[in-house]
């Protein structure tokens, strides 16, 4: 199986493009397990599902059966490094700190 080492320019803005597709990446990445983040976050099984799938299609992730996936990404991943990243990922990550996605 193929990882990978750094995301796409395209994948980084889908990804930053999205709150909660930014939050289900990085806890993906964290090796969150999607009943961990169900407990944990107010996303409802569809829209989990629904993140999930997207970092299936950009192959972040691939799906596998009874909501698991397995991680494509390699253990020295990194985000990009361009200064569009980071003010994406910090304005973003700033719009998902102000959302109650807690419970």
């Amino acid at each position: 199986m193929r990882t990978i080492d750094e995301l796409s320019e395209q994948q980084e803005q889908q990804i930053t493009a999205d709150p909660g597709l930014l939050l289900v990446t990085f806890l993906v990445i964290n090796g969150w397990k999607f009943d961990e983040i169900l407990r944990r976050y107010t996303f409802s099984d569809h829209q989990l599902i629904q993140h999930l799938a997207t970092l299936d299609h950009i192959k972040l992730i691939e799906l596998l059966p009874n909501n698991r996936f397995s991680l494509m990404v390699s253990p020295h991943f990194g985000w990009r490094k361009t200064a569009l990243s980071r003010s994406c990922s910090v304005k973003n990550y700033r719009r998902i700190s102000r959302q109650p996605l807690h419970r």
